[in-house]
């Protein structure tokens, strides 16, 4: 919660002033109903402008043109295939069947 309530105080108010949309990449279902109960963290983004949760860099498409994204590698890495080990034992009092995802 306390990135979430910094978030805005990083840049200007002129920014918020100016800003026609804000686009969030990759966050959790946590981080969406955080934000519905908490709407004061997102008073800066009232009036007519949008904030738009995306899972997948491709839907990002949707709204900005491919030639205007300027996305680092990290975040494009996000979106490919996950290897997933199955059956994996986790080290603990009990032995737990786990899946674990890697990537």
């Amino acid at each position: 919660t306390e990135f979430l309530q910094k978030w805005f105080y990083v840049l200007p108010e002129v920014a918020y002033d100016n800003i026609h949309a804000a686009y969030v990449y990759n966050c959790n279902s946590w981080v969406r109903e955080y934000t519905k109960f908490h709407d004061r963290i997102l008073a800066p983004l009232k009036g007519n402008r949008k904030l738009i949760f995306i899972d997948m860099p491709n839907k990002l498409n949707d709204y900005i043109d491919p030639e205007q994204q300027k996305l680092p590698g990290a975040t494009l890495s996000l979106d490919e295939d996950l290897k997933v080990f199955s059956n994996a034992l986790k080290l603990s009092h009990k032995d737990t069947k786990v899946a674990i995802k890697v990537g």
